[in-house]
């Protein structure tokens, strides 16, 4: 649904608008949840069985929303889709899978030992560490310290 800002609506597939009816907090210091919905035309709209969850209980279109949210989500996805970012998840992805295949299989970790929040998250940070050092000692040796890939000096820039 695309949201309008200026007048405060989204606008559904069947080009109807669904005003803000409410808003309410969750939490004291958590963004407002708003609420939406859509006051005429559901009942013979040829989306309604995709559009509503339950047809035939609910009669209107009604949907619950953080616009701050929305906002940063969609900064996220624009940010990841340019070549850069998609050099960085690329990468990132290969990465992680490497280091929980090493923390479980060379560290042994595949329970905690220990009971609590606190205690559990002890835990992994010292895990962490060890496989950061694990890490750094690898490239040191095989002489890859150096700048991250994303800190290299562009050709056309020098």
């Amino acid at each position: 649904m695309r949201y309008i800002e200026d007048g405060d609506y989204f606008i559904c597939r069947n080009n109807r608008k669904l005003i803000f009816s409410g808003e309410r907090k969750k939490k004291a210091n958590a963004e407002p949840v708003r609420t939406y919905g859509c006051r005429w035309g559901c009942m013979s709209c040829p989306y309604r069985k995709t559009c509503i969850r339950n047809p035939k209980k609910d009669r209107y279109k009604k949907f619950e929303i953080m616009l701050e949210h929305r906002k940063r989500q969609m900064l996220a996805h624009e940010r990841l889709s340019t070549p850069f970012g998609t050099e960085i998840r690329a990468n990132r992805s290969i990465q992680v899978e490497g280091r929980f295949a090493l923390q479980k299989q060379q560290f042994g970790l595949r329970r905690f030992s220990s009971f609590g929040r606190k205690r559990v998250f002890s835990e992994w940070l010292i895990c962490c560490m060890a496989a950061n050092t694990v890490q750094l000692a690898a490239r040191i040796e095989q002489e890859k310290v150096g700048t991250p890939f994303w800190y290299r000096i562009r050709p056309e820039t020098a």
